[in-house]
């Protein structure tokens, strides 16, 4: 992902379609950064780059 700076980060995203109630169809997406992750989770995260 490239950062307002103009440099880019590593992320790992995850999509979903849900449909609500009383919104309908919704598309999210989390995104969250990969050295974050890394560093709280150490070892037991092992995730590849791409």
């Amino acid at each position: 992902m490239r950062k307002a700076d103009g440099t880019y980060i590593s992320v790992l995203d995850h999509g979903r379609i849900v449909d609500l109630v009383h919104n309908g169809r919704v598309f999210y997406v989390m995104i969250m950064d990969l050295k974050s992750l890394q560093r709280h989770y150490g070892d037991c995260l092992e995730l590849v780059e791409k």
